[in-house]
């Protein structure tokens, strides 16, 4: 938007569709995958990375430590969005220094998904950015330690 001599930029999210809502509470430990690409680079504007919520109105919003910049097109990058907060990165305000999100919080939002949103803005300027490749990805169990192995240096172990 431009106001006079001075250009203002507003932020928009790609909103998921109603095959990614309702229950999705198996994603827990699970992630969130997406492919980003963008016309250009540039300095990084501080919003969150994906917004999801639940039909009570409680929302999330996921800020991890170094904001994402995806390259220059014809570039595109992968990120990963993991359901649980062992890192903090989830929010219950729309802030990167907000309170973070109790698990708990995060596995009643992922029962009753009604709303997610992946940010579509990462830089303020005039942009073309393209979403693609969106999908859940359960958490992968592990039900048994791996043994330990001893071997000489220069020897690959399995």
């Amino acid at each position: 938007i431009v106001l006079g001599a001075t250009t203002l930029y507003v932020p928009f999210n790609f909103v998921a569709p109603a095959a990614y809502r309702g229950n999705r509470s198996t994603y827990y430990n699970g992630t969130l995958q997406y492919d980003i690409q963008q016309s250009t680079t540039g300095t990084p504007n501080q919003y969150p990375e994906v917004t999801i919520a639940n039909s009570l109105g409680i929302i999330l919003y996921y800020f991890p430590a170094t904001s994402n910049q995806p390259p220059a097109a014809p570039a595109w990058a992968t990120y990963s969005v993991v359901f649980n907060n062992t890192l903090g990165f989830w929010k219950t305000t729309n802030s990167a220094t907000g309170p973070a999100a109790t698990d708990l919080q995060i596995q009643n939002v992922l029962a009753d998904l009604a709303n997610l949103e992946i940010r579509g803005l990462y830089r303020d300027a005039n942009t073309i950015n393209r979403l693609d490749n969106v999908s859940f990805r359960p958490p992968i169990p592990i039900t048994l330690q791996p043994a330990s192995t001893a071997v000489c240096s220069g020897v690959t172990a399995a």
